[in-house]
């Protein structure tokens, strides 16, 4: 395996061990059409820094993001990272930029949408909002997330049953990927979507970040101040280890300023 930035082959590029797609938003969403069309099943995920992290210590972690149909960079860390090291990627295309995409399209389009994850509160919210803002929108199915291992077969079923072309799936890591490994198959569906919290944006409990604070790279430090207890040490652990890592490469390597 490459260690970092050499161009890799099906379009993939090497961001310090991990393969990514370097594509704009349309250029996604017309893949994930085009899985729509195909069948399923499709994974895509939007692995940032931390889970970037984490992934290099849970070799199982790291399978899954490879094994992804779609493997978009999600944060500017890791975007930056990928101009610094020669190949950069066009756009930042975080779970929640093509979640809130893909509600806009779903009504044109016909796609049948199943929300998995969060307290049911909130994602009764979420499912109430979106009905709201995309009239027309089909959501077939909602559950929270809060199910053993011993439920995951009745869980994949009542997806299955509800006919759903996409599953969205708003937990944490590693539940949400290891939940597709063992279900994805059972579940029907021919996309499936890791969003992390899009449902408590869309629901209102969290909201994103100004756009000038996504291009300066500091949204970790905007989700910090809205969840204080929950991701401080997430950020302070992850992000001094990816500094690290990416610093490291660069001092291997000539550097190329490509920013």
């Amino acid at each position: 395996m490459s260690s970092g930035g050499a161009a890799l082959h099906a379009g993939k590029v090497d961001i310090l061990g991990m393969h990514f797609d370097p594509l704009t938003m349309d250029e996604a969403l017309a893949r994930i059409d085009g899985f729509v069309l195909e069948g399923g099943p499709h994974k895509i995920f939007t692995p940032n820094v931390a889970l970037f992290v984490w992934s290099r210590s849970k070799p199982c972690q790291k399978r899954f993001y490879d094994s992804c149909d779609l493997l978009p960079v999600d944060g500017r860390g890791l975007y930056y990272a990928s101009r610094l090291l020669g190949t950069p990627v066009p756009e930042v295309l975080s779970a929640v930029f093509i979640f809130f995409k893909i509600l806009e399209i779903a009504p044109k389009k016909g796609y049948k949408l199943y929300f998995l994850g969060t307290k049911d509160d909130i994602l009764n919210k979420a499912v109430k909002e979106a009905r709201k803002k995309y009239p027309g929108i089909k959501i077939v199915g909602a559950r929270n997330g809060y199910f053993d291992e011993s439920d995951e077969a009745e869980v994949a079923e009542d997806i299955r049953a509800s006919g759903a072309d996409m599953l969205f799936l708003g937990m944490s890591s590693p539940k949400k990927e290891d939940f597709v490994i063992r279900n994805l198959d059972r579940t029907g569906v021919s996309v499936c979507l890791g969003v992390g919290g899009s449902f408590d944006v869309l629901a209102g409990i969290y909201h994103l970040a100004p756009d000038w604070v996504a291009k300066a790279g500091i949204e970790w430090l905007y989700r910090l101040i809205q969840e204080p207890r929950r991701m401080w040490k997430r950020y302070l652990t992850t992000n001094s280890v990816f500094a690290y890592l990416l610093i490291k490469e660069l001092i291997k390597r000539p550097f190329r300023r490509v920013l």
